[in-house]
């Protein structure tokens, strides 16, 4: 993906492109005036990944914040985030469209065997 950086005025003269390039997702368009960023535009593919991206942390967040329960100690509990480290070290070349593939087929395998 690359980004292209319009100023506002540019806008109305290049819409064909623009418009052109994001139905393909190849680009996102950073509209300026000035210093100052007005607006991005992005592709709907770009756009339904980040809002997917924002979903996916509220629900680690939510996770986060439970509370301990009484049969997991702060140990166990701390091992289960550092066996979740190493792993995420083992695939940090991979990128998040292939660790969501990957993690796809993970569930549906997991969800076979139950």
């Amino acid at each position: 993906m690359s980004t292209v950086t319009l100023k506002t005025t540019e806008v109305p003269s290049r819409w064909p492109d623009i418009w052109a390039n994001l139905s393909i997702g190849n680009d996102e368009v950073v509209i300026t005036e000035g210093q100052q960023i007005k607006a991005v535009l992005l592709s709907q593919f770009r756009y339904h990944y980040l809002i997917e991206l924002a979903r996916r942390e509220q629900q680690r967040q939510r996770v986060l914040a439970l509370p301990l329960t009484a049969k997991e100690s702060p140990t166990i509990w701390n091992a289960g985030f550092e066996t979740l480290e190493h792993f995420s070290q083992k695939f940090a070349h991979l990128s998040d469209e292939d660790m969501d593939t990957l993690f796809e087929q993970v569930l549906v395998e997991v969800r076979r065997v139950k």
